[in-house]
């Protein structure tokens, strides 16, 4: 869709890899090893079809890329669907690699979501990324449904295209919406509620990838707060309310009401 960004402060934040003292003179810089790696992030989604790979990629990184080294992965899989290595191997100089999850396609039933939980050994500095949740879910037949319009107290306005599941009518997807590429998939329940198939986040919300990069910050993210005051669906009206807050990984935009209609 046509984006237009208003002019939005946001809080600015930085974060590194290495740790200091609190006192006035220089900081103590601590040098990782070469087997201390992290996630950069904390969960991933994967929507497949029929046409689809059954393998995953989940990038791994670290901070010191002298020499190879190989890393131990514990995997948590209550499924027994999945497969995965128990070590991941960085090349000498690099730093990063990526961890392939594969599993059997036709053993998953279409439209629920699978997880398998990945964790890295714990590091010296806290708060780093050692976790990872990937959900893997078969994906629906989809249909045409309707040409909609959004106008967003974010974005601004512009124009999308939905889709609706075969299997279930309910559930919908809302393609090319923050942009090109970008498909943002809800459940529209009959009281008006909406939902989206993944696991909400600490906070309750859904968390989005826009695919929108801000020409300052680099790529801007949202949750979607899934209350019934502010994110709705009205049948009648074909009119869908979607109370967003945006941010980058520099801080906040703020609180955003995006409305579709069709």
């Amino acid at each position: 869709m046509k984006k237009i960004l208003y002019t939005l402060s946001i809080v600015l934040a930085t974060c590194t890899f290495c740790a200091c003292d609190d006192s006035d003179e220089m900081g103590v810089l601590y040098n990782p090893t070469n087997t201390e790696a992290i996630f950069t992030s904390s969960s991933s989604d994967y929507f497949y079809t029929s046409a689809d790979t059954n393998v995953y990629h989940i990038t791994i990184q670290r901070a010191n890329s002298k020499g190879s080294a190989e890393v131990a992965v514990e995997i948590i899989d209550e499924t027994g669907l999945f497969t995965a290595p128990s070590t991941v191997v960085f090349e000498d100089g690099s730093y990063e690699t990526a961890l392939a999850i594969s599993f059997e396609k036709e053993q998953l039933e279409i439209g629920t979501p699978y997880s398998i939980g990945l964790k890295l050994p714990d590091l010296p500095i806290a708060g780093k990324q050692t976790s990872h949740k990937l959900t893997v879910t078969r994906d629906y037949t989809w249909e045409f449904l309707a040409e909609c319009n959004m106008i967003s107290e974010f974005f601004g306005e512009g124009t999308a295209t939905i889709e609706k599941a075969a299997e279930n009518p309910s559930y919908i997807k809302i393609k090319d919406l923050y942009s090109e590429g970008h498909e943002l998939k809800l459940m529209l329940a009959g009281d008006g509620s909406i939902s989206m198939l993944q696991d909400v986040n600490g906070y309750g919300f859904y968390d989005i990838t826009t695919g929108y990069k801000h020409p300052n910050y680099g790529m801007v993210y949202a949750y979607l707060i899934p209350v019934p005051s502010v994110t709705y669906y009205d049948a009648d009206t074909n009119l869908i309310n979607l109370y967003m807050y945006y941010y980058v990984g520099a801080g906040g935009f703020g609180y955003f009401n995006d409305v579709i209609t069709w």
